[in-house]
């Protein structure tokens, strides 16, 4: 006996949005990301773990080198912003440009009813949080917080 797949089956479609630049951009950060935050509470716990004056001295020369690593990664992405992909540019990551507030209107309701449209590339909102993570990214790396 075999099994058939129902006709109703939905068709998948392999789109091409991220480019290789982009990929390791978001690879690399989240891996500083990670090793900062793994660092930091080790820091901030120094005392309860019993750390020597020289393991300390070591963790924050590799948390400062995370933060390099993550910072540089940063400007690379931004300066990816103008040569990337139709995906990877500016016009396609901030908010903003013709139709935007139609299209985040839409994207919310869609959201809202349970079945939110499908986007090649970020979504309206998406488009948000990284108009407002950019800058906060940008700041903690120039200002060593």
């Amino acid at each position: 006996m075999t099994q058939q797949t129902p006709s109703h089956a939905p068709e998948y479609k392999e789109y091409f949005a991220w480019d290789v630049p982009t990929r390791w951009f978001h690879w690399i950060n989240a891996l500083a990301v990670l090793g900062l935050i793994a660092t930091g509470l080790v820091i901030l716990n120094d005392d309860a773990l019993g750390l020597s004056s020289a393991g300390k001295i070591l963790l924050k020369s590799i948390h400062v080198s995370f933060g390099y690593v993550m910072a540089f990664n940063l400007l690379w992405r931004f300066i990816w912003a103008f040569f990337g992909n139709r995906y990877a540019r500016w016009r396609s990551i901030l908010p903003g440009g013709p139709g935007y507030l139609a299209s985040l209107r839409a994207y919310a309701a869609s959201f809202l009813s349970g079945e939110p449209q499908q986007f090649v590339g970020h979504n309206p909102i998406a488009r948000i949080a990284i108009a407002s993570g950019c800058p906060c990214s940008s700041c903690s790396c120039s200002s060593n917080w």
